[in-house]
């Protein structure tokens, strides 16, 4: 490993960032708000949900022009009568965690087919899934502060972060290619 010329860290902002990451979970299905919401609405919700999420505190989480993108590119549903509901809420939370490593089209791929009223249940699976990972992340979480020990933890992570990222690209084309294949209907008679 390179010896770096500051071996000084601020022991606590390393581990700080961590326990914040390390922490965070998104609100289960019955804490998601199930009334319908305007645009303002949704994006003082998501912000106070995803802020601990947000590497930059001075970006938001979503902006208006983001979402109604979303709408636009097919990922979102549109709003009905200018209104979201518990489903829309549900799909950016995810959304905001794929975003950082699969690019819009796959994102629609995995989010779009999702059946409506199983929604809720993926969902769940995902919250699970959340779980899971950040249990595997505390074996990073040792405590050491020096900039050796740092820097082995980026790239361990970073390449890390890499490989998941090119395989799931790949397994969502898999994916995708099994949700749009068509069965060929039986043509012999019996």
């Amino acid at each position: 490993m390179p010896k770096h010329n500051s071996s000084k860290i601020d022991p606590n902002a390393a581990q700080l960032s961590m326990d914040r990451l390390l922490s965070y979970k998104s609100p289960k299905a019955d804490r998601v708000p199930n009334i319908p919401l305007y645009m303002d609405q949704v994006l003082s919700y998501l912000d106070t949900t995803l802020r601990p999420l947000e590497t930059n505190p001075k970006e938001p989480c979503f902006t208006k022009t983001m979402i109604n993108n979303y709408v636009k590119s097919g990922v979102l549903k549109p709003p009905i009568k200018k209104k979201y509901d518990q489903y829309h809420l549900m799909t950016l939370t995810m959304l905001y965690r794929l975003k950082k490593s699969l690019d819009l089209k796959d994102i629609e791929v995995v989010l779009g087919n999702i059946p409506r009223q199983r929604f809720e249940e993926y969902y769940q699976h995902f919250i699970g899934v959340e779980e899971t990972v950040g249990g595997k992340l505390e074996v990073y979480s040792n405590g050491e502060a020096s900039a050796e020990a740092l820097w082995e933890t980026i790239v361990t992570l970073a390449v890390e972060a890499d490989a998941k990222m090119r395989l799931a690209e790949e397994l969502v084309k898999i994916y995708h290619q099994n949700m749009t294949e068509k069965v060929e209907p039986d043509n012999e008679k019996e």
